[in-house]
């Protein structure tokens, strides 16, 4: 049997999400990122940014292991 998806709702929200890997060997300079960078891209996409979250420190695959990626960007 072939699926098929049907959009019912036309006005659905999408989420896009940016990861940023954990690399010891690189800084993340989080005055400029929350300061600048994310009010301008909060500028350039207007009002069709519903809202945005940035996530900090996503954890690695046991507790006491180092997270993997720095911090994680959602926009929808």
């Amino acid at each position: 049997m072939i699926g098929f998806i049907y959009i019912i709702n036309f006005n659905a929200m999408i989420k896009v999400s940016v990861l940023y890997p954990n690399e010891e060997s690189k800084a993340f300079d989080w005055d400029y990122y929350c300061g600048k960078h994310v009010p301008m891209v909060m500028g350039l996409l207007g009002d069709s940014l519903k809202k945005a979250e940035i996530v900090q420190g996503i954890s690695g695959d046991t507790p006491d292991s180092n997270y993997l990626y720095r911090n994680r960007a959602n926009v929808f």
